[in-house]
């Protein structure tokens, strides 16, 4: 530390150099910070470019073989559809002529009656209408349902209609009579039903051809039975539709099929495949990446290197400042140290820290004269702190004295 405050000019440029230096250095440094975090910008934007693309190209190969076997389903879907279809048409055209054959009796016969009635009727003359089997059952009840099929009708002609016409009629008069004429109309239409059944001229024809009728009624009966039997009958081995199980199963065997290759194909695709596309996205950006790496290692070891050198003239001025003091430590201040011994003002760097030699006031006083003569070297000390503040700026505290050699 005395070496410093002794020293010249000398020791006051290395001070300066110092000073330079650590601020070349610092620049240097944030420089080569900036260079290094500016390509490690790059490089991760590289790095990320090349990840996007291999998810991108990954999820695009993966959908489009997912879209392909999808197409390949649903055509193999399709098939397995129309198979069972053409085994439901098939099933529904043997039922039906199952049910054709097993009525085809009963349905002969009950056109011959429907004709003979017919022909019955025409010749007498009878109306048509009382030829039908469900006249016979409403005005010759017999049977519980008979009785059922007359309160049926009683209620839809007398509560029903009327409550369904009338629904949409405001006045409620009105109601009332509407209500009665539909009424009295059901009532008139059975009355007329009795009326021509019972006239003599047609009673006669009426009851010949009543056993007929009530026959094809019955036979209609029969046939709703056998269709319904058939229909129901679950046993499909009589109409013999191999052929179409077959089919079904061929096709059905060529879907599961093509579903175990869809899932085996995919299962590949994320083991090996999706690795081969990354590999060779990877090999396309090797180059590009390795060369922006080694660009950032170098990078980063000039920074290494620059820090290095910055903390080197840090640490020295850091030393020189224990010694100068904080304050002093600037360009302009160690330049005016410097002009102080340059002009003679000081010998060495304590005394330009003190502020330059101190001048021997002239003793032109008598002996007998102390307090003028300590008053005139009050004023020289005064005076000779001025260069300091010229040159130097401030003091730095602790330092204004000489130390003792």
């Amino acid at each position: 530390m005395s070496e410093l405050l002794y020293g010249g000019i000398a020791e006051l440029e290395e001070v300066k150099a110092a000073l330079l230096g650590e601020t070349e250095k610092k620049q240097e440094s944030r420089e080569a910070e900036k260079d290094l975090k500016s390509q490690q910008k790059v490089l991760e934007s590289l790095i990320k470019e090349k990840d996007d693309k291999v998810e991108k190209t990954v999820k695009q190969k993966r959908n489009e073989l997912v879209k392909e076997h999808e197409e390949r389903l649903a055509v193999s879907a399709k098939s397995v559809k129309e198979a069972e279809q053409n085994k439901k048409d098939a099933v529904k055209a043997a039922v039906d002529e199952n049910v054709r054959s097993s009525t085809a009796s009963l349905e002969d016969e009950n056109r011959r009656i429907k004709a003979d009635v017919a022909a019955l009727f025409k010749q007498h003359k009878v109306p048509r209408i009382l030829g039908r089997s469900w006249v016979y059952e409403i005005t010759e009840p017999s049977k519980a349902l008979d009785f059922v099929a007359i309160a049926v009708i009683a209620i839809v002609g007398l509560f029903v209609i009327p409550f369904v016409v009338t629904r949409f009629i405001e006045s409620d008069v009105l109601k009332i009579v509407v209500w009665l004429i539909i009424a009295v109309l059901v009532i008139l239409a059975y009355a007329g039903l009795l009326f021509l059944k019972r006239k003599p001229e047609n009673a006669a024809v009426v009851e010949k051809a009543k056993p007929e009728v009530m026959k094809s009624f019955e036979n209609r009966k029969k046939i709703t039975e056998i269709t319904r039997s058939i229909k129901s009958d679950k046993n499909q081995e009589q109409y013999n539709l191999g052929a179409y199980d077959n089919a079904i199963d061929d096709a059905n065997t060529e879907h599961e099929a093509r579903l175990k290759k869809r899932d085996e194909e995919i299962d590949l695709f994320d083991r090996s495949t999706s690795q081969q596309i990354e590999g060779d996205i990877e090999i396309e950006y090797a180059s590009r990446i390795d060369n922006l790496r080694s660009k950032v290692q170098a990078l980063e070891e000039n920074n290494r290197r620059k820090l290095e050198e910055y903390q080197e003239y840090k640490d020295l001025v850091d030393q020189y400042s224990s010694q100068l003091g904080s304050k002093n430590m600037t360009i302009e201040k160690i330049d005016g140290l410097i002009a102080l011994i340059q002009e003679g003002k000081a010998s060495n760097v304590s005394e330009a820290l003190a502020g330059g030699k101190k001048e021997e006031p002239e003793n032109t006083e008598p002996d007998n004269e102390p307090v003028a003569e300590e008053a005139d070297n009050g004023i020289n000390e005064t005076e000779a702190d001025e260069p300091l503040n010229e040159a130097g700026g401030e003091d730095i505290p602790g330092s204004s004295e000489t130390p003792e050699e």
